[in-house]
C-alpha cells in the first residue's frame, strides 16, 4: 500500500521529466531535479512528496500568457511613437499583428490601472498613460497575468497560505520561491518602456 502511495505521488514526473532542458529556466531545471532526488530519498511518506509536487506542478509550467506577450508589444510601440501621441487600435493591430478584438479587451484592462489612456475623435486613440519611463515590466505582467511569485505563500501582494501546506516556516520550496520572486521582481521591475523601445529602435525592430 505505501509503495503504491508513492507511485501515485510521483505521477507528475513524465510531465515535468519530459520537458527538455532547455525549454525550462535555470531555477525550474535546478528545482525538478532537487525535487526528483528529494522523491527518490522519502519513500517512507507520500504525505509531504505528494504536496509538493502538487505545488511544483504549476511552478514548472507557469510561463507568461500570450495576453502578456501582446500587451508589452502594443506598448513599446506605443512607447516609440512617444508619450502623448494617441495611435488608433488598427494601427498597432496591424503593425504588431495581434488581433483586434483582443487588443482592444487588452488596452481597456491597461486602461483601468493608467498604464494607457484613450483619446476621442477621428484623430483619437491610444497612448501611455504616463512616461514610458516609468512603465516597467512588472507593472505590465502584474495586469495580465497577476502577481509576480509563483506560488500564494511568497506572493507580496496576494499572499494566502497555500492549502496543501504541512510547514510554511520550514518548506525548503517556499525558501527557493521566495528567492525566485525577489529576483524576478528585481529584474522585471528594473526594466522599462523607454529603454526597450530604444533598445528595438537600435536594432531597426521598430
Amino acid at each position: 500500500m505505501r509503495i503504491a502511495r508513492v507511485v501515485a505521488t510521483c505521477r507528475w514526473l513524465p510531465c515535468i521529466f519530459r520537458w527538455p532542458k532547455n525549454q525550462l529556466s535555470a531555477f525550474g531545471w535546478r528545482i525538478a531535479s532537487l525535487t526528483r532526488q528529494f522523491c527518490a530519498f522519502t519513500r517512507a511518506g507520500a504525505g509531504p512528496v505528494q504536496a509538493i509536487f502538487h505545488r511544483l506542478d504549476g511552478v514548472l509550467c507557469r510561463m507568461i500568457s500570450q495576453k502578456a506577450r501582446y500587451a508589452l508589444r502594443a506598448l513599446l510601440y506605443l512607447a516609440a511613437r512617444g508619450d502623448s501621441v494617441p495611435v488608433q487600435i488598427s494601427e498597432i493591430a496591424e503593425r504588431e499583428k495581434i488581433p483586434r478584438k483582443f487588443l482592444e479587451a487588452i488596452l481597456l484592462e491597461l486602461k483601468k490601472t493608467g498604464i494607457v489612456r484613450s483619446h476621442r475623435g477621428r484623430s483619437g486613440g491610444y497612448s501611455l498613460g504616463k512616461p514610458a519611463k516609468d512603465i516597467s515590466f512588472a507593472d505590465v505582467l502584474r495586469v495580465t497575468d497577476g502577481p509576480l511569485a509563483l506560488s500564494p505563500c511568497v506572493s507580496v501582494m496576494a499572499y494566502r497560505k497555500c492549502d496543501d501546506c504541512f510547514e510554511e516556516s520550514v518548506c525548503a520550496i517556499r525558501k527557493a520561491l521566495l528567492a525566485a520572486r525577489d529576483a524576478t521582481a528585481q529584474i522585471l521591475e528594473s526594466r522599462n518602456l523607454a529603454t526597450a523601445a530604444a533598445q528595438l529602435r537600435r536594432s531597426g525592430a521598430l
